[in-house]
């Protein structure tokens, strides 16, 4: 997918976590792809799913300590 949108001239891709284990998946995604970035956090359908720690834990891979 990553070599089909820069065939056709994308230069940046963004994908999205939306619950710890989509966002862990997010930031794997963009180290180990170039044009890749990766934005995370809890959407709000998620919430109510969510452990306690998850929010500190999100915190923690959006400044990049994880």
């Amino acid at each position: 997918m990553i070599e089909r949108a820069r065939s056709t001239g994308i230069e940046k891709i963004l994908t999205l976590g939306t619950d710890l284990p989509s966002c862990q998946q997010a930031i794997q995604i963009a180290r180990k792809f170039e044009p890749v970035y990766a934005a995370v956090g809890i959407h709000p359908t998620d919430i109510f799913h969510c452990q306690p720690n998850d929010i500190a834990l999100i915190k923690d891979l959006a400044v990049g300590r994880k």
